[in-house]
């Protein structure tokens, strides 16, 4: 469970399957060169409330927060740390890029305690953060005290660890922490509602429902990530973010007929770059739903340890792995279906697998449940029961290995043992149903499993 405040949220990613390397042999001096893609294993944010407003000063309130990251870096260690800062849709790009950095950079600088960054942040903060900082660390102003003295106690105050530059993603250069600007807004107005909120008696409504495009996300990257800061994408101004736009990225952020959130969307962010780094994070909202899918077959039993190409109904692809007991976990809203490919003893495999199931009880609820426990043999299977004796045969042949009469028919028992073999966790060689006399699925089935075997 992620650890969430009103201040901000802490928690790691959904684990990634790692990529396969393929190494073609050589014949001379060639190498082959790898290139690891940059794959977040947590997050961490900092929402607007602990920040003054339109200010980078760190308020004290953020205390919550930094021992959030203390305990999440403690569950990843060695990971490499990038800052990212986000304004709101509200001004121009001209103001709210230099907000956004700033407020990144000054979180950057209680981790390293780097009171050189505050000293040139305080002109913008002025007496009043001065006044906040000793009530919190219960102290008095002094003459004599030096402003980097009472800074490096604040710091000190607000988070339990230090890091190094080494910790972060650039090693103290381009990729530690970056301003976004008010290019990844997590929410957008509808047309109607930024017309409303336009007019100057609606700006502490606005600045209030904007609340949550204001952030600071820290992302933790793989321990052994390195970077090259010739290539980081970010922290080359305004025009250099752009050209890591969406062909459709003004769009994105820009007001559309219906309000937008981006954990439901999935559109609102201008920048591809951020946007793959961080559309699974929970940090930005996005709770992906999953479901547990067993492989199993009838001569092999769970398949554990085998890599899936996964290729779902709306086009979107992933490649993940089975764990040892043969399960894994499918994405729930990237169609109904999903289609499987892997590789086993037996060669090439292929099996649609359907997410979004219609009740058992039904014609279309049936035959999905068919499909998904390999009753449909059509490398394709359609979407919905097909016209004609498909239906029917892969009906008998589940009642046959069921011990039910193999009429075709899908009658109230025929579609409730049906719900109930695709809900259970035993393997298909152990199911152990009782067999009719003119039974010889199974039979054949065990067979072949014997004889690979």
């Amino acid at each position: 469970m992620p650890n969430q405040s009103e201040g901000g949220l802490a928690d790691s990613h959904p684990a990634e399957a790692p990529f396969p390397i393929l190494l073609a042999p050589t014949t001379g001096k060639e190498r082959n060169t790898l290139r690891m893609d940059l794959i977040p294993v947590g997050c961490w944010k900092i929402n607007d409330v602990r920040f003054d407003f339109g200010s980078s000063f760190v308020l004290p309130e953020s205390r919550d927060e930094f021992h959030e990251f203390a305990a999440l870096r403690q569950k990843h260690p060695g990971a490499p740390v990038s800052l990212f800062g986000h304004a709101d849709p509200t001004g121009a790009d001209e103001f709210n890029m230099p907000l956004s950095e700033q407020r990144a950079e000054a979180v950057y600088a209680v981790f390293l305690r780097d009171t050189g960054r505050w000293e040139k942040l305080y002109p913008n903060w002025g007496p009043a953060a001065t006044a906040r900082m000793h009530a919190a660390l219960g102290t008095q102003p002094d003459p004599k005290q030096k402003r980097a003295d009472l800074f490096l106690a604040y710091m000190n105050y607000l988070c339990p660890v230090k890091l190094e530059k080494t910790d972060f993603l650039g090693n103290g250069g381009k990729g530690d922490f970056q301003g976004c600007s008010e290019f990844n807004p997590v929410r957008v107005f509808s047309q109607a509602e930024q017309q409303n909120y336009s007019h100057p008696s609606q700006k502490p409504v606005r600045d209030a429902d904007n609340g949550v495009n204001r952030r600071v996300v820290g992302l933790l990257f793989r321990p052994g990530t390195i970077v090259s800061p010739a290539k980081w994408p970010c922290g080359n101004g305004i025009a250099g973010c752009k050209k890591r736009f969406w062909s459709d990225g003004e769009a994105r952020r820009s007001p559309q007929p219906e309000r937008r959130e981006f954990p439901q969307t999935l559109d609102t962010f201008a920048c591809r770059f951020y946007h793959r780094l961080t559309v699974t994070s929970p940090c930005e909202g996005v709770v992906r739903k999953r479901v547990r899918v067993w492989i199993d077959d009838p001569f092999l039993g769970f398949i554990g340890g085998v890599e899936l190409k996964v290729t779902y109904e709306n086009g979107n692809f992933e490649t993940i792995l089975t764990n040892d007991e043969g399960y894994t976990m499918l994405y729930a809203d990237q169609g109904e279906y999903a289609d499987l490919q892997f590789w086993t003893e037996l060669g090439e495999q292929r099996q649609r697998f359907f997410i979004v199931l219609e009740p058992a009880g039904s014609k279309n609820g049936a035959w999905q449940r068919l499909v998904n426990l390999g009753y449909v043999f059509e490398l394709e299977p359609e979407s919905s029961p097909p016209a004609g004796s498909a239906f029917a045969k892969a009906v008998a042949a589940f009642q046959a290995r069921h011990g039910i009469k193999p009429s075709g028919e899908l009658d109230g028992a025929t579609a409730s043992a049906i719900d109930s073999a695709h809900e259970s966790e035993r393997p298909y060689s152990e199911e152990g149903y009782p067999e009719l006399p003119d039974d010889h699925f199974s039979n054949s089935a065990n067979r072949r499993k014997d004889e690979i075997g």
